[in-house]
């Protein structure tokens, strides 16, 4: 056998063991999950739940609609961030999106009202229009509080029995 044969042979013995190899490490158990367990991801959700609602109860100018709702909307819309970058399993997907996506209409729903809220409340049409556009905020809140009760059932965790624009948002975090 001449030497380019063998060197041919070999060769392809090579290539064939690297295969063997490569499929073997195909068919091996997959690497393990980046998924947090829930009680890190419990952890997570409180954590930023906590610091809406601290955002939230910082707010003790009620009387400046505008400005309370500008505030609203940025917390709403951290909110969901924070919560949309949590490696939730897949089975908290539907959950997650609901609420994110809850969040993000109530984001924009309070810029609107923000909005309203600043033009001059002497004139009939705008009282109006930021009345229904609040009521539309508050309807919002009502899909996201389902939302995020299905997450926190998931989660382990009692159900939320405020809304976030209750006087004392504080409370929608449970003791204990």
């Amino acid at each position: 056998m001449t030497s380019a044969r063998r060197w041919k042979r070999t060769v392809s013995g090579s290539v064939a063991l690297a295969a063997v190899i490569a499929c073997s490490a195909c068919s091996s158990s997959p690497s393990p999950s980046t998924t947090p367990s829930v009680a890190t991801l419990r952890q997570q959700f409180l954590a930023i739940i906590s610091n809406t609602d601290t955002t939230l109860a910082k707010d003790t100018v009620q009387g400046h609609l505008a400005q309370s709702n500008a505030k609203y909307a940025v917390a709403f819309r951290g909110a969901g961030t924070q919560i949309a970058a949590l490696k939730f399993p897949g089975t908290m997907k539907p959950q997650v999106t609901a609420l994110v996506s809850d969040l993000d209409t109530m984001a924009a729903d309070a810029v609107k009202v923000s909005v309203a809220a600043a033009k001059s409340q002497t004139v009939e049409k705008n009282v109006l229009a930021m009345a229904n556009l609040n009521l539309k905020l508050m309807e919002e809140e009502t899909a996201e509080k389902a939302a995020a009760n299905a997450l926190r059932h998931d989660l382990g965790l009692p159900p939320v029995t405020t809304t976030t624009t209750a006087q004392n948002p504080s409370v929608l975090t449970p003791e204990g």
